[in-house]
C-alpha cells in the first residue's frame, strides 16, 4: 500500500464518519421534534385530568353534600342515626376525597396542589365525618378512607391552623 493508497483509505473514513454524524444529528433533531409535542400533550392531559379530579371538590353537589354532613355533625347525630340523605351524603363526600387522596398519595404534586388549596375543605370534612369514618372503618375494614385520612394528615401537618377548623 502506498502513501496515495493510505491518504484515499483515510479520507474514505473522514467521509463516512462525517456521514454518520450528520445522521446521527438528523436522527436526534428528529426525534426532539416527534417527542416534544408528545410531552405537551400529556401534559395538557394531565392537567385536564386534575382539574376533573378537582371538580369533585368544588361541584354544586358536593358542596351540598358537605353542607348536609356539616348540619348533622353539628347536632352530634352518630352514623346510625343519619337519615338515608345524610349517610348518602357522608359517603359521596368520603368517596370523593378518598380518590382524591388516593391520586394524591402517587402524585407528589397533585398532593402538593391539593393542600395548598383544598386543605380547609378537606380539614373541615374530615372533623365532621371522622367519627362516622372510624364506625365505618370498624365495621368494614381498615382500608376504607386510608387515602382520604393520609391527605387530611398530611393537611394538618402543612397547615398549623389546622386544629381550629370546624366543621361549621
Amino acid at each position: 500500500m502506498n502513501i496515495s493508497e493510505l491518504v484515499c483509505l483515510i479520507y474514505d473514513i473522514a467521509v463516512i464518519v462525517y456521514d454518520i454524524a450528520v445522521i446521527d444529528i438528523a436522527v436526534i433533531l428528529g426525534a426532539l421534534f416527534a417527542i416534544v409535542p408528545y410531552m405537551r400533550a400529556k401534559t395538557r392531559e394531565r392537567k385536564e385530568h386534575i382539574m376533573q379530579i378537582l371538580s369533585l371538590v368544588g361541584s354544586e353537589e358536593q358542596r351540598k353534600n358537605r353542607k348536609a354532613i356539616y348540619s348533622a355533625a353539628r347536632v352530634g347525630k352518630s352514623r346510625a342515626q343519619l337519615n338515608h340523605e345524610e349517610y348518602t351524603a357522608f359517603e359521596s363526600v368520603s368517596v370523593a376525597f378518598d380518590r382524591i387522596g388516593m391520586y394524591a398519595h402517587y402524585d407528589k404534586e397533585f398532593k402538593k396542589i391539593v393542600i395548598d388549596v383544598h386543605y380547609d375543605v378537606l380539614i373541615r370534612s374530615w372533623n365532621a365525618s371522622q367519627h362516622w369514618i372510624e364506625d365505618h372503618v370498624a365495621d368494614y375494614g381498615r382500608r376504607h378512607y386510608s387515602f382520604y385520612r393520609e391527605l387530611v394528615d398530611e393537611c394538618k401537618r402543612c397547615h398549623p391552623d389546622a386544629a381550629e377548623i370546624t366543621a361549621r
